[in-house]
Order: C-alpha cells, then structure tokens, then sequence
C-alpha cells in the first residue's frame, strides 16, 4: 500500500492546527503538527515531507525565519519543499519578504477557515497534482459565478428588450451596452464577485477583453439576424462564458496555441471541455452550453475537441466560430497579429468551407454598419 503523503503544517493556533489537519486528513494526507518554527525544524529533517505549511506569527521562531532556515537545509531534498504559509499578514511588503526568503505561495487564515477548497486547491498545485487543482478551481469559481448568471440574465433581457424592436443597434447605443458589460466584468475584480478570476486580471489582459467584445459582438449580431429574444440570451450567456475553461488550465494563455509544444498544445485543447464541465456545475442553459461547446468547431471538420461538420454545428454554433475568431484577428492582444477590421471581415469571409456562406455574408453586412473596431 503506497505510504500517504507527510504534510508538515506548523501554527500555533489550535483551531488552525485543528481545521487544518482534518482538511488534509480526509484527502488522504499524513499531516505532523508543530506548535512553532523551532518545533518544525526538529521534526522535519529526513522525514519525506512534501509539504511544509507555515503560520507567519509565531512564538520562538516565525515563519519567516523557519522558511530561511528550511531553504538552507543539508540535505538538498528538504531544501527544495514547497512551502504554503498560512497568515493574517496583509501588507505586500511582509508578504513579499516571505515570497523572496523562499516561500511558494501564501493564504489568508480567514480563507482556510470559510473556503476550504482554496486552500486545497493551492496544496495540490505545490505538489504539482493539477488534476486536483482544476477540481478545486472549478468548485471555487461555480459558487462565486452562480449568483452572477442571475445577475447577468437579467442584465441581457434589459438589452434586448430595448433593442430588439428596432432590429438594430446605433453607434451610441453599442457604446452603450459595451459600457454595461465593462461594468459587468469589473464585478470579478471587486465587489460581490471578488477573487473569481484573480489569475486572469493579475497578468493577462486578452481574457478579460475578449470575453465582453465577444459578448458584445453576440448581442448585436443577435440582434440584425433577429433571433428569438431566449434565444439571445442563452446565446450571449455562452459567449460570455466561453473561454472560462482556460483559467482552469495552467499554460500560457496568450500565446498562438499552435506555437506551443505538442502537449500543452493538447492542454490548451482541453479548454473547451473544461468551460463545458464549469458551464454544466453552473447550470447553463442549452444555447449557451452549445456556444462554449462549439466555438472552435467548423463546418469542414478542422475544428476542434470533437471535429464536429455540417448540420452538426447550427447558427450558434457557427455564430460563435466566426465573432470569436474577429475578435480574435482584430484585437490587439489575441494570438494572432493584429488585422484591420477591413482585413479581418475579407478574411473570414473568404472562409466559405469554415462557417455557412449564408452566416459569413451577413456578419458582413451587419459589421460593415458599425465602426467596431476603427482601423488605426
């Protein structure tokens, strides 16, 4: 029987110990408790420790000094564990002299004691065990995101309750919308959808881009073609949501895909299932399932995960193929260089064997009536 993994977590608080060991316990760790630094370096030497969690604060020796003491271990093996450290700390320079002594990664107490799936969610990408860390992730963002596909529903049914009279949108009234869903976005960075996609707006500005110019792009094009108001609403959800499965994944976001190596290539293809599994935790309806599904699908066979062709791919479906990828050409932050709206609106247009001629001369039309993105 294989030997469970040693976690050595060392705090002085009680109900952290407490708390802490019976999260590790019941995932299958061997969990060591230490009272305070001078404790830990006695008991960790030659262990076999995997893990080293670290209150900040301590009686004899702190945090600090016990991660300097552990990275300057004899044996080189027990030098190089990861260390969590576990602290109230909230001032970045503190925290920063932790990280630069030789710390991993650090949480907040009140984090492990109210959303136990964070702080395992970080144990399990210490030990390199990404599989669990996708889990734990998706866990952590389906209970922030819930309460906001409520919000956001309501927020489209407003939009095209205004707009779907008229079968058009102007200038001012795009402008407009694309305001509102800036403003939808900001809500993951503040307020009462805090943390959900930290790892995106600490470092990558195309997913937050992209996901309201995608969204945006949806409602309007939804509306020249006159679709069923559910319809659009599921439509946009999905577009919001589409790329989602990317902050579950731990490579490069930014990049070309295809310049990638061949298996965080096979990684990056994984995003479309991964935003598939969160979308079905959240409880999307079938049109907006549909877009995350199927926004890297083609009509020829060449997309991708599942190389889905012809009446299997529907006007969702395709719609979402051709606003992604002209988002995608003309922005200045995707993975490909950047086009003129002009060039990009031939380009995909000229892909007759992609999307149906039908949808293709439509978007046409429909993005030559908006100066969408002014070419520079």
């Amino acid at each position: 029987m294989a030997e469970k993994p040693k976690v050595l977590l060392v705090d002085d608080s009680l109900i952290i110990q407490k708390v802490g060991k019976q999260i590790l316990f019941r995932k299958g760790f061997n969990v060591i408790l230490a009272d305070h630094g001078e404790m830990a370096l006695k008991l960790f030497p030659n262990q076999n420790i995997k893990l080293v969690i670290l209150d900040y604060h301590m009686p004899k020796m702190n945090g600090l000094q016990a991660v300097k003491k552990i990275r300057s271990s004899v044996n080189p093996e027990d030098a190089k564990t990861p260390i969590l450290i576990l602290t109230g700390e909230s001032n970045p320079t503190e925290l920063n002299k932790l990280l630069e002594a030789g710390a991993n990664d650090y949480l907040n107490k009140g984090r492990l004691l109210k959303n136990p799936e964070i702080f395992l969610e970080k144990v399990y990408h210490l030990l390199n065990e990404e599989g669990e860390v996708a889990k734990y992730k998706k866990i952590k963002l389906s209970k922030t995101l819930s309460p906001f596909v409520k919000d956001f529903l309501k927020f489209t049914q407003l939009v095209i309750d205004n707009f779907m009279a008229s079968g058009s949108i102007s200038q001012s009234e795009m402008e407009e919308i694309g305001e509102k869903l800036e403003n939808a976005y900001t809500l993951f960075s503040s307020g009462e959808y805090v943390g959900v996609i930290y790892e995106v707006i600490e470092g990558d500005d195309y997913l937050p881009v992209h996901t309201v110019n995608t969204t945006l792009l949806m409602l309007m094009f939804g509306v020249s073609l006159k679709w069923e108001k559910n319809k659009l609403i599921e439509a946009s959800l999905g577009a919001f949501f589409h790329d989602f499965g990317c902050l579950l994944l731990h490579i490069p976001v930014l990049v070309n895909p295809k310049a990638l190596p061949q298996k965080d290539y096979a990684d990056y293809m994984k995003h479309v299932e991964e935003g598939s599994s969160l979308g079905k935790t959240l409880g999307l309806p079938a049109n907006a399932q549909k877009f995350i599904e199927n926004h890297h699908e083609r009509l020829n066979g060449s997309g991708f995960p599942k190389q889905k062709k012809g009446e299997q791919l529907d006007d969702i479906s395709q719609v979402a193929g051709i606003i992604t990828l002209f988002d995608s050409l003309t922005s200045q932050y995707g993975i490909h260089n950047k086009m003129h709206v002009s060039d990009a609106i031939n380009k995909i247009s000229s892909w007759n064997t992609l999307f149906s001629e039908e949808l293709l001369k439509k978007f046409d039309n429909f993005s030559r009536q908006f100066d969408l993105k002014p070419d520079e």
